[in-house]
């Protein structure tokens, strides 16, 4: 049988958009930029994978036309208007590290 020992890896997220404009919420009108992070991770080998729910579980696309980073980068921009108004949102960061 074959077993790996694993860690739990701690990741957080900041939103520098909302530390730039020092508010708790952010606008469809600008941009939203935010930033994964893992003080544990290999930097060289981590992945990271966003995805961005709204309140009523509808997922939206991350690529190029609504994103200007894509989905697989420690930093996120969401592009202005892309997100409606009127609803919250989840922004979730997934980490993948591959430990040696």
């Amino acid at each position: 049988m074959y077993t790996k020992e694993a860690s739990v890896l701690i990741a957080s997220i900041m939103c520098v958009s909302c530390r730039d404009t020092n508010q708790f919420s952010v606008s469809n009108s600008q941009v939203i930029k935010l930033v994964g992070s893992c003080v544990a991770c290999p930097s060289l080998d981590t992945v990271y994978r966003w995805t961005i729910t709204r309140e009523d579980d509808v997922a939206l696309p991350i690529n190029l036309v609504t994103t200007t980073t894509g989905g697989d980068r420690r930093n996120l921009v969401v592009r202005s208007s892309v997100i409606e108004a009127g609803y919250a949102y989840r922004f979730t960061d997934r980490l993948f590290a591959f430990l040696h």
